[in-house]
């Protein structure tokens, strides 16, 4: 599929779309595609995929007033752990467009699916990372050291 068409078409779609055209295309992986447009080496890849973090920020990230569980603008689920995911990685952006490390956009992109599903077995693990700093640092591999030192035998 062609990024360049379908990136603009997702943040058309958030722009636009209701409280449930948000929770699909979360659901359905368009965020996590998205993500991943900030670690291309093109310049205008980049750019949409930011531009498509930002509106999904409208819908996820409650007002800064507003409680953390409320979710963002008309989304009626509790994305509070997407919330949490999503300011670290806003955080950790240094200047505009910058172009994310590969294994950080892996990272997000992942955990975007496991953070839907509280019954997940790193549902935990993950929520305990993202709480333990307001940002993800963009020198070392999320949570690398804490599965290989684990000592569980899946992960």
């Amino acid at each position: 599929y062609d990024p360049t068409f379908l990136l603009p078409a997702i943040a058309r779609a958030l722009k636009i779309g209701s409280a449930t055209d948000v929770e699909s295309a979360v659901s359905g992986g368009a965020l996590a595609y998205s993500v991943m447009a900030t670690a291309a080496q093109s310049l205008e890849l980049r750019k949409l995929g930011y531009q498509v973090l930002e509106e999904a920020l409208v819908h996820i990230v409650p007002a800064d007033d507003a409680p953390l569980s409320s979710g963002g603008k008309g989304v009626g689920r509790d994305w509070s752990g997407l919330t949490v995911l999503f300011k670290a990685l806003r955080d950790s952006v240094s200047s505009p467009l910058e172009r994310l490390p590969v294994a950080v956009v892996a990272f997000v992109s992942e955990a975007i699916a496991v953070l839907l599903r509280p019954a997940h077995p790193l549902f935990q693990r993950i929520t305990k990372f993202l709480l333990h700093k307001p940002f993800l640092d963009h020198a070392e591999v999320p949570m690398l050291y804490q599965l290989l030192s684990s000592g569980a035998e899946s992960w």
